[in-house]
């Protein structure tokens, strides 16, 4: 009974790894490159970095009247980013309302010093695979969806593979090198799952939560508001104030954010505005924070008298409860935003070990099919999935670095430069595809792919101090520069060690042939 109830869950965890497994791939891989979104949008825009964002105070009002004139209509959901060190200037979002009732969404940037307008930055290498790990860069809904879907199957797979390996803990360090290759992936599979399980659960429970709330807010919309999305919102958020119809002059905001940052534990870093202009209006200040595990500190603010509420750790309606605190904890969790660079250092590189365990998951299934009696196709389709499952994977790599390449020495100018990163990063992954399709050993064209993304690694603090040679080297983008080139040099490190392995490898084989073969 035992023995049956195990091979149906190794049935299922084969199964969720094969069906799903170049969609866990490519969601971990983009996700643990994406950790680093906030510090590679300043790497990507030298022209306006600034070693310093301690400045004078500079008037706000004049860069929201000018936002709102700059574009027709009723300004609706209006925000402002403040200056971060990663993005050192003033942004304005904002969706705006035309008299036929459709909606445009407009941002623009002010300078952190004059309150000009610079113009507002074109999405690059960041947003790309920023949006590519949350939605596959296809339609929201279905995107997150799909994302969301993935994250509960690998919240499964984790289970049912720390179920069906009875022996984790004797097994924890056991790697037998000098075995077969399937069983060296065997015990890497299995040793680096065990050690990065309670990262995984996180991550992979976290991400299922913030992918299928897309599903789950019309499905509550329809159970319990008829449908009426935007009540189902306001039952979680709370309901904006109703503007009084009344014409009030609005209090500095620069005041009321200068005594948030002088009088409380928080600095803020954006403010949505609420019935702007009226006597009603609020200001809704949001706060990093890395004391607490929530994704920002709300702080409410009378727009008219400049007095503001205690700080919430807790935004809109949520309760003060241990459920709207786990609620509150999902998005820090899974983006690591709650301890510093540090933290996202220890999440990239973790999230590379995860992503490597899925790797080699598919690389088993495959090594037992390829050189063993287990499979139901013949020889020649597993070949052909191995050589595609090595250009999808190490392609992935290859293009994500590229398109940081062809931004600075070509997206920068573009005119659609969003565009320009998307033609990049789909023609090398799908070159990428069509070489490792090429008669040979899919290990051969992955290495042939792995080693020029190493080297480009390695070399993009020289593309970033050759191309930006003026733009100061922030904390961000150094960061940035020294993540990617070390991951580079542990990436040159592994093909140097492997090559030498097989090397040696095929000199015992050719020993061991050569000996049987003497009379």
């Amino acid at each position: 009974m035992l023995r049956d109830r195990l091979k149906r869950l190794n049935h299922l965890h084969t199964v969720i790894g094969i069906v799903l497994g170049w969609l866990l791939f490519v969601v971990c891989f983009s996700g643990s490159v994406a950790m680093f979104y906030d510090e590679m949008v300043d790497w990507e825009d030298p022209d306006v970095r600034q070693s310093s964002i301690e400045s004078p105070a500079v008037p706000i009002k004049p860069m929201v009247d000018d936002f709102r004139n700059r574009h027709e209509g009723e300004a609706q959901n209006l925000f402002m980013s403040l200056p971060v060190e990663e993005a050192p200037y003033y942004r304005l979002f904002a969706s705006f309302k035309d008299s036929d009732g459709n909606t445009t969404r407009h941002s623009e940037r002010y300078h952190l010093v004059t309150g000009e307008a610079i113009g507002d930055k074109a999405e690059g290498p960041a947003t790309w695979l920023l949006r590519f790990h949350q939605n596959l860069q296809i339609e929201r809904r279905l995107g997150r969806s799909l994302v969301g879907i993935a994250g509960v199957f690998m919240l499964v797979s984790l289970l049912t593979g720390v179920i069906i390996h009875r022996k984790i803990l004797r097994d924890l360090y056991k790697v037998r090198w000098h075995r077969s290759m399937h069983l060296k992936w065997k015990d890497l599979h299995t040793g680096l799952g065990v050690w990065t399980l309670p990262f995984s659960i996180t991550i992979s429970f976290t991400g299922a939560i913030l992918g299928l709330v897309v599903l789950f807010l019309p499905i509550l919309a329809l159970l319990a508001f008829k449908g009426d999305q935007e009540a189902a919102i306001e039952a979680v958020t709370g309901p904006p104030p109703a503007p009084a119809g009344v014409v009030a002059e609005m209090a500095p905001l620069e005041d009321v954010i200068t005594r948030i940052n002088n009088n409380t534990a928080y600095r803020a870093h954006g403010v949505s505005f609420e019935n702007y202009g009226d006597a009603n209006a609020r200001y809704k200040v949001f706060a990093e924070t890395e004391r607490e595990l929530v994704r920002f500190v709300q702080v409410d603010a009378n727009a008219v008298t400049g007095e503001y509420d205690k700080p919430s750790v807790l935004f809109g309606a949520l309760p003060e409860s241990a459920i709207g605190r786990v609620y509150a904890a999902i998005t820090p969790l899974h983006y690591g935003t709650y301890g510093g660079t540090l933290l996202k250092v220890v999440y990239y590189f973790v999230g590379m070990v995860v992503t490597l365990s899925i790797a080699i998951g598919t690389l088993i299934y495959l090594e037992r099919r390829l050189d063993g009696p287990v499979g139901k196709h013949s020889r020649g389709f597993y070949v052909a999935i191995s050589r595609i499952n090595a250009g999808l994977t190490a392609g992935l790599a290859l293009a994500s670095i590229v398109i940081f390449y062809s931004d600075r020495l070509w997206g920068l100018f573009t005119e659609d430069r969003g565009y320009a990163t998307a033609l990049v990063f789909l023609a090398t992954w799908l070159a990428a595809i069509a070489w490792a399709l090429l008669p040979r050993d899919p290990r051969l064209s992955a290495r042939q792919l792995l080693l020029p993304t190493a080297l480009l690694c390695m070399a993009l603090p020289i593309l970033d101090v050759a191309t930006a040679s003026t733009a100061p080297q922030t904390h961000a983008a150094l960061v940035v520069n020294l993540v990617v080139a070390s991951s580079g040099g542990l990436l040159a490190a592994y093909l140097w060690v492997s090559r030498k392995v097989r090397a040696g490898e095929a000199d015992a084989l050719a020993s061991s042939a050569s000996l049987v073969s003497l009379p």
